[in-house]
């Protein structure tokens, strides 16, 4: 089915991604090493993997979520917490920006260069608010909220966005990835404070460690 659709004329449909949660799975919180059928942009096939198998996502479904057919999200999706949203945020922006700045090579690329940024906003500022929001919420945030040196990093990131199917293999500008790589650090330094900040409870960050 994905491989006819992704034939279609429209470049949309080259450019779907999401898994397929089964419904006992989507009302648990996910468990760590869990992995779900996925459709990864810009691919013909579905996967297995743990992309999707987040509180976030959950979080976007239960608020967000449009019902094409079938029963309104909020009765298929558990409450997520302000405080463990905060928690899963918290740890995957430490965890992925240890990764990324022990091994570079891997993200190395266009796609990547930009990607990163905009992530690392969205991620503070979702930490921040506690709620789901998008690239471009982050990144305005970011703008007027961090250091303001990093304003040009972050507009800059935009022009990466178009084609990531082909982004994805040009190879990323060296100076513009060594100050991506120098905001990752950035970020990471400010989550600490903010985090450290927050009234977090102690189950809550346990809950996340490792997930």
């Amino acid at each position: 089915m994905h491989g006819k659709v992704h034939e279609l004329e429209s470049k949309w449909a080259r450019h779907l991604e999401g898994s397929y949660f089964p419904r006992d799975v989507l009302r648990q919180p996910p468990v760590p090493g869990s992995k779900l059928w996925y459709l990864d942009n810009g691919a013909r096939q579905l996967i297995r993997s743990d992309h999707c198998n987040t509180l976030v996502v959950r979080r976007v479904v239960r608020d967000k979520g449009i019902a094409l057919s079938g029963p309104s999200p909020d009765i298929l999706v558990g409450t997520v917490s302000d405080e463990l949203l905060r928690a899963e945020i918290y740890e995957t922006l430490t965890r992925w920006g240890r990764e990324i700045l022990g091994d570079p090579a891997p993200y190395r690329n266009r796609f990547y260069q930009g990607f990163i940024v905009l992530s690392y906003c969205r991620m503070l500022h979702d930490l921040r608010s506690g709620r789901p929001g998008s690239k471009r919420e982050g990144a305005e945030w970011a703008k007027s909220a961090l250091d303001p040196s990093w304003a040009n990093v972050i507009d800059s990131a935009w022009s990466t966005r178009p084609d990531p199917a082909r982004s994805v293999h040009a190879p990323a500008d060296a100076e513009a990835f060594e100050r991506t790589l120098r905001f990752v650090e950035y970020v990471i330094r400010e989550a600490e404070t903010m985090f450290s900040a927050l009234s977090v409870p102690r189950s809550a960050r346990r809950a996340n460690h490792g997930s």
